[in-house]
């Protein structure tokens, strides 16, 4: 039984330890909206459009140390 644990720990801390597990993404951030365009809430999606590049310019482009990227707006 003690030889199971410690073959356990040992896989475990192998698998830990691996720089193959690499659980974070890298890369930018890239963050797209679903907004309205038309009808009653039109005004409120283009505040929503407008505010999101504002908020990024004044953080520099920048979130948890990782560079944010919006994508160009949709053709049509």
């Amino acid at each position: 039984m003690p030889k199971l644990v410690g073959v356990t720990l040992a896989l475990v801390a192998l698998v830990l330890v691996s720089p193959a597990a690499g659980w974070a993404q890298k890369g930018p951030i890239k963050i797209g909206l679903i907004l309205p365009e038309t009808g009653p809430l039109a005004a409120n999606g283009k505040d929503m459009a407008n505010g999101m590049p504002l908020f990024f310019e004044e953080q520099g482009w920048r979130l948890a140390g990782r560079e944010v990227v919006s994508p160009s707006p949709p053709l049509g």
